[in-house]
């Protein structure tokens, strides 16, 4: 489910995937460190007022 988060067009905020799953910022933290370590390219963009987390789409998935 994060994933398909993550790969929105939007990608997601901290705020919208705790609505989703019911996880911990920390925890949420967590889980994208994990999958940027395994390979999976998860940017990060702060340009917003929000922070905003999601796979760019063609880089190694």
């Amino acid at each position: 489910m994060l994933r398909k988060l993550l790969t929105r067009r939007t990608g997601a905020t901290v705020v919208q995937i705790q609505k989703q799953l019911g996880w911990q910022p920390h925890t949420i933290r967590a889980a994208i460190s994990r999958l940027r370590s395994s390979g999976v390219p998860v940017e990060l963009d702060r340009s917003g007022r929000v922070a905003r987390y999601r796979i760019v789409p063609g880089e190694g998935q």
